[in-house]
This record gives structure tokens, C-alpha cells and sequence, in this order.
């Protein structure tokens, strides 16, 4: 077993970021009229809360929705269907949890939770609307190579962001932003003229996270951001992380397929799988007690440093399944060992295990065995 995770669970007093039954389909198109033939459900209705200064994790396989899932977040792509509250007072993101948890609501406690979400909903939100709240909102892209414009130097690369949100600036100014930013992150002087080709992948990592600070941002979608580096390059750029998480109070939704990463640097992981979260609890409660057997499967696939050390859970076979076409009922019961008629025909709901620990099995569903 891994060693616990470095940051620990922070006592924090209301959420920063409610997702509510957030879709993304994307429609297939065919025939001289490009008819709407079927649909892709890269994501499929995921529901989570992330709290202020946290780092909210998100791990599954290539094709689970995780990237998808945080464009959509920040409405870089357009999602299908959901909620997504952003940045509201602390007194109304603890009142919309209240509303939602109540087991019966009133008509005027429907009326209430309805004008609550209408009036800080992202997706409700304009263009003109969306452009000043993005500056609370920023990525970090998986490939920082095509994230920025190959003929800019990193000065301007970074610079045209000050320039288009706060047009008042001066060049003078807007350089000695940048140098600041670049410096924060472990860059020097010498790297503003330098253009994207010029730099090593951890110096261009660098350079995106400085970007990503460029607005003061209070929330960043962290895309693989350690995928394309050696791993002592990894190290480096997940110690900036937390130094600058530290400093600045941010707050990352931080997606992965590399678990050993996600458990480091998370103070709470949910497990996608076919565009669904299939367990979601803290660090300690996912990798010590983890439920789902998709979550144990990933665990087993965590290579050993003793190759003479033999795992004790059975590996996971198969691929995942296509998302134009998931399976009825679980979307793991084609790869699970452990499947039920139950799990063949109907979708298990995500329920609670205790302390919060969620799990979308039927394994956990009084009853649903027999």
C-alpha cells in the first residue's frame, strides 16, 4: 500500500464548486444530411461537491470522461445537461446542500432551491457573464506543446491574457507581471523570450501553470498535468503545486490516470468509469477502503517495486466498453468478476457507506444479491 496522502483532508466550511447530474453527449452525424444518428455519452450524469483549498481528484482509464468532464465544468465545451455552482456565498452553498439533503421538500422550499441555483449557475450564465468569471476559472492542458501558440514567446504567450481581461495595463507592466508569474513557478528572466520549442517539458509545465495564475484564479482544473514528464520532473511540478496551493489558497480539481499521483497530492478522489463516478471518498477511505471492484482493479494495476511481490486482487481484462453504446444496467458488469442478474439489468445507485464514502455498486445495496 501506498503511503498516505501528503496534504490530508482539510476541515473546510462550505464547498467552493456543486456539480449536479452533469451530462456531456456529443451527437454522431451521418449521411449527406449529417442526420443525428446516435449520441456519445462521454459523461453521463456525475454529481460532486469540491471545497475551498482542496485538491479534488479524478482517476479512471483513457475514454472514462475525467477531461471531457472538467471542460464542461468550466464551459470551455458546452455540457448537455446539469447544474454546476460556482463561487457562491458560503451561507447559500450551505443552504442549497440543506435544500437538497431534506428527505421531503415544500413547494416553497422547491421555489427557493430553484432561485438559488438559477442565479449562480454556470450554465445559466452569458458570455459577457462567463468572461469575468473565468478569471476565477483556469486549466492547466495535458499538453502544454499545443496549449500555446508556437510563434509567441512566452511573454506573450502569457501576456495576452493581462492585455485582454485588464486592456489598461502597459507593456511595462504587463512584463513585469509575467516575470513575476514565471519566477513563482520556478522560471527565470531568460525565459521570456523564449519560444514554446525552446523549453524542456517541465520548464513549458511551468510556463502553463504561470499562465494559469496570470487572473489570481481561486479554482484550477488541473488536466494530466504530469503525464508527458519523467518522474522526477513529475515530483518538481506536484511540490509547485502544493507551494503554490499553499500561498494562494487555490483550489484544483486535479484529473489522472496515474494513481500513484492522484493519491499523493488529493485530499479526495472519485473513481469515473464509462462517464460515471463509481466510488468517491477521501484518499484514505479510497485506497485503504476501497469498495468498488473497478477501484480495486486500478489498485492492482499500481506496479510493485518487488517483482517477486504478487498482487492479491484479480486484475482487471478487457477494455472499456464504446460510450455510444454502454451496457445496460452497471456499465462495469461486462469486466466485473463479482456481476449479478441485478447488475446486467439495472444502473446501481451511488450510495453512501459510511462517513461519506460513496460507491455505485449493488454489492452495497441491502438486499439487491439475494
Amino acid at each position: 500500500m501506498l503511503p498516505a496522502g501528503s496534504m490530508g483532508v482539510r476541515k473546510i466550511s462550505h464547498p467552493l464548486l456543486l456539480v449536479r447530474n452533469l451530462k456531456k453527449y456529443f451527437p454522431i452525424k451521418a449521411g449527406v444530411m449529417q442526420k443525428v444518428v446516435g449520441y456519445v455519452k462521454a459523461v453521463d450524469g456525475v454529481s460532486f461537491d469540491v471545497y475551498r483549498s482542496e485538491t479534488f481528484g479524478v482517476v479512471g482509464e483513457s475514454g472514462s470522461g475525467k477531461t471531457t468532464m472538467g471542460l464542461s465544468i468550466l464551459r470551455l465545451i458546452e455540457p448537455t445537461e446539469g447544474e454546476i455552482i460556482f463561487d457562491a456565498p458560503s451561507e447559500v452553498m450551505m443552504e442549497i446542500k440543506k435544500l437538497e439533503t431534506k428527505e421531503r421538500l415544500s413547494d416553497r422550499d422547491k421555489k427557493r432551491l430553484e432561485e438559488l441555483k438559477k442565479r449562480y449557475d454556470l450554465m445559466k450564465k452569458d458570455k459577457k457573464e462567463m468572461r469575468s468569471i473565468r478569471r476565477k476559472m483556469q486549466i492547466v492542458f495535458q499538453d502544454p506543446y499545443t496549449s500555446f501558440n508556437p510563434r509567441m514567446n512566452m511573454r506573450d504567450n502569457i501576456g495576452v491574457i493581462l492585455k485582454t481581461h485588464y486592456p489598461e495595463l502597459s507593456g511595462k507592466d504587463i512584463d513585469e507581471r509575467v516575470l513575476e508569474l514565471l519566477e513563482k513557478c520556478g522560471l527565470a528572466k531568460r525565459h521570456l523570450r523564449r519560444f514554446p520549442h525552446q523549453l524542456s517539458g517541465g520548464e513549458l509545465q511551468r510556463a502553463s501553470i504561470a499562465r494559469a495564475l496570470a487572473l489570481n484564479p481561486e479554482f484550477i482544473v488541473m488536466d494530466e498535468p504530469t503525464s508527458a514528464l519523467d518522474v522526477s520532473v513529475q515530483a518538481q511540478i506536484l511540490d509547485l503545486m502544493q507551494e503554490l496551493q499553499k500561498d494562494m489558497k487555490l483550489t484544483y480539481l486535479f484529473i489522472s490516470h496515474d494513481l500513484s499521483v492522484v493519491h499523493y497530492i488529493s485530499d479526495k478522489i472519485a473513481v469515473m468509469y464509462l462517464g460515471n463516478i463509481v466510488e468517491l471518498g477521501t484518499t484514505e477511505q479510497v485506497f485503504e477502503e476501497m469498495k468498488h471492484p473497478y477501484t480495486k482493479a486500478l489498485m492492482e494495476s499500481i506496479p510493485y517495486p518487488d517483482p517477486d511481490k504478487k498482487g492479491t486482487i484479480k486484475p482487471l481484462y478487457g477494455t472499456i466498453p464504446s460510450p455510444r453504446n454502454p451496457p445496460p444496467g452497471c456499465k462495469f458488469h461486462t469486466r466485473c468478476p463479482y456481476a449479478k442478474d441485478v447488475c446486467k439489468k439495472l444502473a446501481p445507485p451511488l450510495v453512501d457507506v459510511g462517513d461519506g464514502h460513496l460507491v455505485a455498486c449493488w454489492k452495497y445495496v441491502e438486499g439487491a444479491y439475494k
